[in-house]
């Protein structure tokens, strides 16, 4: 008859082997699986052929006016700088692969009598937009008379549709609702940038040429 500490060392012996093997084995899997689903992505960047979403490009000029009073005034912008996503490549690594190509580009004007215009796409819908030191952000979505999220607080924006030349464009609408802006509203069209602002500081509405 076999003696019990020599029954009970071989038992113990048996279960420390199982639970080795079953760590190992899910070591292993794990490493298949993690191998296996390492898929190569590729973005094609942003598309310079598109100007839905920013307009303009370097050393293109925006020009505004403004009939205040019965005068006339005029502003024109210059693109000094201009930056977009070129393609890229990266490594995703899920079981069930799931990404979005989210293209990402800007363009900055120069600042002529405390006004500057600066439209920033972020990710896929995503906007900001600077006039002179006053920052919107807000996402670009497209729905009729709907508002839309905004990622900045103390505004409010509104999507619309417009025609222009039996062209319909979608624009939207953002407006300060804080009070602390000087620059308190803007209307961004696609295609044409920010066709729309109003200086609360001098009263005036600057209207592009491209409205």
């Amino acid at each position: 008859m076999m003696d019990k500490s020599i029954y009970f060392l071989v038992k113990n012996k048996d279960v420390k082997n199982k639970h080795v093997f079953s760590l190992l084995f899910t070591v292993s899997l794990l490493s298949i699986l993690f191998t296996s689903c390492r898929l190569p992505r590729y973005c094609d960047g942003f598309d310079l052929q598109n100007h839905k979403d920013i307009a303009f490009r370097n050393n293109d000029t925006i020009t505004y006016f403004s009939d205040n009073l019965g005068t006339k005034d005029s502003l024109i912008l210059c693109v000094s700088d201009f930056f977009f996503t070129e393609p890229y490549e990266f490594t995703e690594i899920s079981i069930a692969p799931d990404y979005e190509c989210c293209p990402e580009a800007y363009y900055q004007t120069n600042e002529i009598a405390s006004v500057s215009i600066r439209e920033h796409l972020i990710g896929c819908r995503d906007m900001e937009v600077q006039i002179g030191n006053d920052l919107y952000s807000f996402t670009l979505g497209y729905f009729d008379h709907i508002d839309t999220s905004t990622y900045t607080t103390g505004i409010s924006v509104i999507s619309f549709y417009v025609t222009i030349n039996e062209e319909k464009l979608f624009c939207w609408k953002v407006s300060d609702t804080s009070g602390n802006r000087r620059f308190d509203s803007f209307t961004k069209m696609e295609y044409k940038g920010i066709v729309e602002f109003h200086d609360k500081q001098t009263g005036k509405i600057w209207k592009s040429e491209l409205y």
